[in-house]
């Protein structure tokens, strides 16, 4: 069809570069969704921390930012062992100076259908 042919021309030419499924944490289990705001050490480089803070079991987004903090890590935990397990390995880690966590306790917008605006060539 016309739009799948488009979005296959899309994916070869890198404009899409996947396809996901948004599940809802607390149906799934994960009921500790979180937000960690990391400030990383004089010194170190927070691309390679934030490279160490991805791979940390739970953690599912994780951004280089500008402010404040250095990086900005979003992730989940079934229970509160695992969400304070996930805290601590963070804070364990090389070039990690402090780590503030922030529960989420209810979504109000969530919207896996943002619009992104391209540039007119």
């Amino acid at each position: 069809t016309t739009v799948s042919e488009r979005v296959k021309r899309m994916k070869e030419t890198g404009l899409i570069r996947s396809f996901t499924v948004i599940v809802n944490p607390e149906k799934a289990g994960n009921v500790y969704c979180t937000a960690l705001y990391i400030k990383t050490e004089n010194g170190s480089d927070p691309k390679k921390v934030g490279e160490a803070v991805s791979k940390v079991k739970g953690i599912c987004y994780t951004y280089h930012t500008l402010g404040m903090y250095n990086l900005i890590a979003l992730g989940s935990a079934p229970n509160k062992d695992d969400f304070s397990s996930m805290i601590r390995q963070i804070n364990g880690l090389k070039g990690v100076k402090e780590v503030i966590p922030s529960v989420v306790l209810d979504t109000i917008k969530e919207d896996p259908k943002h619009i992104i605006t391209l540039a007119e060539k």
